[in-house]
């Protein structure tokens, strides 16, 4: 994967208006731990030479973040919105990172949160070339037409079906009331 994955693509999440009649999966998702990097943000500065997403994925690569996550729970990156002021209008926190076992340790440099249980509406992208599968689930998503955004904590899930960024696939999470 590179760093480009959350470039202006993956920035433009917050912006999701739930509408349109895809079926996603709906689950309930306990509660968790995530230890990351973290910038705050909003979609205004998003869309334009200020924009902080794309630089934190370079970072997040570029300084081999995931090897200084202590007790992760499995190989997979989470990139996730959260903290959000209000809603696509507002700022937001992006964090990425990895799911942890607990906060206990959270090197210098890192963030740790708790993220409450909630429920989900879960989309999957194809399978297929990053970055475009990425634009093409997020295309899906603004065209759903059923729960209403919580603005909790949204994410997408770069796990084992995403290692090889000419073949991926990517599961995103968007909480939902």
């Amino acid at each position: 994967m590179r760093f480009y994955q959350g470039f202006l693509i993956l920035s433009l999440a917050p912006l999701v208006c739930i509408g349109g009649d895809m079926d996603p999966k709906i689950v309930n998702k306990p509660g968790f731990f995530i230890m990351a990097i973290e910038v705050r943000t909003n979609n205004r500065d998003e869309m334009t030479a200020k924009g902080k997403i794309g630089p934190q994925w370079q970072k997040f690569y570029s300084e081999n973040i995931s090897s200084k996550i202590p007790g992760k729970r499995g190989d997979a990156i989470l990139a996730m919105y959260t903290n959000y002021e209000s809603d696509l209008n507002g700022e937001y926190s992006f964090i990425i990172g990895s799911e942890v076992d607990s906060l206990t340790t959270i090197p210098d440099g890192l963030v740790g949160r708790e993220i409450p249980a909630a429920k989900y509406a879960v989309f999957s992208s194809q399978r297929g070339a990053i970055p475009g599968i990425i634009i093409d689930v997020w295309k899906r998503i603004w065209e759903y037409k059923g729960a209403a955004r919580a603005y909790q904590s949204d994410f997408e899930v770069y796990g084992k079906d995403s290692s090889d960024p000419q073949n991926a696939q990517v599961d995103v999470y968007l909480s939902i009331r």
